[in-house]
């Protein structure tokens, strides 16, 4: 029997956070012990499964026993509110405890015996002990370099591994008008290279591309603003306290943004396929403008233990 079994994947289609996270995982439970057998389960492409290998010693098998489930799965990636009740029943009879990652403010209806782990802002706290909701809960780690001096006229892109080169591009023409950025960091998705595919429109704008790093916090800490698609890392680089800027690639997405940007964290875009290259634009001036502030708003609502959180109750169950 494994001691830790990751229900997880990392493909076009669902993206790559999922699993980004689960390793983070995987490093904190073996700050406690370095023996523990865990193992992953699911849909990886050949990159991300490179990706893996270069930072944890992981396995990867077909559902088996083990004494702690942890899924972290998108079962329908325009639904996420949207789980597959069968996988749920075949993992509660292999496991002695099952811990479920939601996807979206709606609670899953599930036995009460099941643990329920999301970080999203509106949704009520219940009396249930196996609930266990809110920022405090958001995928984050703590960065040694939280104090870094932000880079002055830097943005760093992050857009995931959606397919594709045509959202990144419209975005990086936006960027092209606005005289304030000299330098940009992208993001490179192990499962969208993007490299050679990407537009520069102004040749005084140096581009950078960034792949398999493996403290993304640290740098998160030092981007001058930050254009995510929500995402693990749009939370992330709020603990870091970035001025961070969401573009939605998807419908939920852009909803979760404008949640986030209710609370002052952030800035939404909107949906990226119903907004125009001026309306990005607009957006970003905006991220500049109130840069301190959002970062100030980001700090204190996020400190960054929140991965630290998930994994002391992913550990408590081990034994």
């Amino acid at each position: 029997m494994h001691d830790v079994a990751f229900y997880t994947h990392a493909i076009p289609e669902t993206g790559f956070g999922h699993v980004a996270r689960c390793v983070n995982i995987v490093k904190l439970l073996r700050n406690y012990n370095k023996e523990l057998d865990i193992v992953f389960i699911g849909e990886f492409s050949q990159n991300a499964i490179e990706w893996i290998n270069s930072q944890v010693n992981i396995n990867y098998v077909e559902p088996s026993h083990s004494n702690v489930a942890i899924y972290d799965r998108m079962d329908d990636a325009e639904f996420p509110e949207r789980f597959s009740a069968s996988n749920i029943r075949v993992i509660e009879n292999k496991c002695n405890k099952l811990i479920f990652f939601a996807n979206s403010p709606i609670k899953p209806k599930l036995p009460e015996d099941i643990i329920i782990i999301g970080q999203y802002l509106d949704v009520k706290q219940s009396n249930n002990i196996n609930s266990f909701f809110g920022l405090k809960f958001a995928p984050t780690l703590n960065s040694k370099n939280s104090n870094t001096k932000k880079l002055k006229n830097n943005i760093f892109v992050a857009l995931g591994g959606a397919k594709g080169f045509n959202n990144i591009n419209k975005c990086m023409e936006a960027i092209s008008h606005i005289n304030y950025f000299k330098t940009i960091d992208v993001l490179e998705s192990p499962l969208n290279p993007l490299k050679d595919n990407i537009i520069s429109l102004r040749p005084d704008q140096k581009i950078t591309y960034h792949s398999n790093i493996p403290n993304i916090e640290d740098s998160l800490s030092k981007a001058g603003l930050v254009l995510a698609s929500y995402g693990h890392l749009g939370y992330q680089a709020l603990a870091q306290g970035a001025a961070l800027c969401l573009i939605g690639q998807k419908k939920c997405q852009a909803e979760y943004a404008n949640t986030l940007s209710k609370s002052s964290l952030c800035i939404s875009v909107g949906l990226i396929n119903e907004v125009s290259i001026e309306n990005i634009v607009i957006a970003l001036e905006e991220t500049i403008k109130k840069a301190d502030i959002l970062s100030k708003n980001a700090q204190e609502k996020l400190d960054g233990k929140g991965l630290q959180r998930i994994t002391d109750i992913v550990y408590r169950y081990i034994y």
